[in-house]
């Protein structure tokens, strides 16, 4: 869903838990900026993932602006879908590409020379290395499929208490997501599924509007972008 603000009336508007609005202005100034929210929510995914702060370097552009910076004339900036972003460790690239991929964006390039990834929401998959004299070298991933953690059973408060490396995979995904326990502590990541690590996983349903019940099943693991393989 695409949005259009002012800058001047909407500028400290905050658009999820870590982006204003102000951040996804064109650079020329203008006052209207697009923005796709559904990209946003996406790209927030990735924020919470990494873990550290992003930098949007590019997100709408008006028609003049993308002209004057040499952008193509279909550019997805113009209607606020495309996203330039890097954080302040220049190694942190291939991570952003990977959690780009996650986060589910269609289109993702890496400008390894340029110091950003860019990431939209075109209709077609296309991943590309953005090369020193301006052409692409098609990649046919980064990656982020491939780390996925599959979940093969039910996780949830048992007597006696489940226990194993899906159980710290939670704990240690929940944490990343920013989730507190009922005591509002990080969980600290014991492979024990108690009754701490069920309070993270009840405030993580609440957040994410599912069924509020502490078991981790289909529902929860692809709210965690996790596979499903249990019954």
């Amino acid at each position: 869903m695409i949005r259009i603000f002012s800058l001047r009336r909407d500028g400290n508007v905050r658009l999820t838990t870590n982006f204003n609005l102000n951040e996804f202005r064109s650079r020329c100034g203008a006052d209207e900026v697009r923005v796709d929210m559904n990209a946003v929510e996406m790209l927030q995914k990735i924020r919470t993932q990494i873990g550290k702060p992003v930098i949007i370097t590019s997100a709408f552009r008006t028609a003049t602006h993308n002209r004057n910076i040499g952008g193509a004339s279909n550019s997805l900036h113009l209607e606020g879908r495309a996203f330039d972003i890097r954080t302040n460790n220049p190694n942190d690239l291939v991570v952003l590409a990977r959690l780009s991929e996650t986060a589910e964006f269609n289109g993702i390039y890496i400008s390894v020379h340029q110091g950003y990834v860019h990431m939209d929401t075109r209709s077609t998959k296309w991943f590309a290395r953005k090369n020193p004299d301006g052409t692409y070298t098609n990649v046919s991933t980064f990656g982020g499929n491939v780390d996925r953690f599959n979940l093969t059973r039910l996780l949830r408060l048992l007597s006696p208490l489940q226990r194993g490396n899906d159980v710290t995979q939670l704990q240690r995904e929940l944490n990343r997501h920013g989730i507190r326990d009922r005591n509002g502590r990080v969980l600290i990541e014991d492979s024990i599924f108690g009754p701490l690590t069920d309070s993270a996983v009840r405030n993580f349903q609440r957040v994410k509007g599912l069924v509020v019940d502490g078991i981790v099943g289909p529902n929860t693991s692809r709210a965690l972008n996790w596979l499903w393989n249990g019954r």
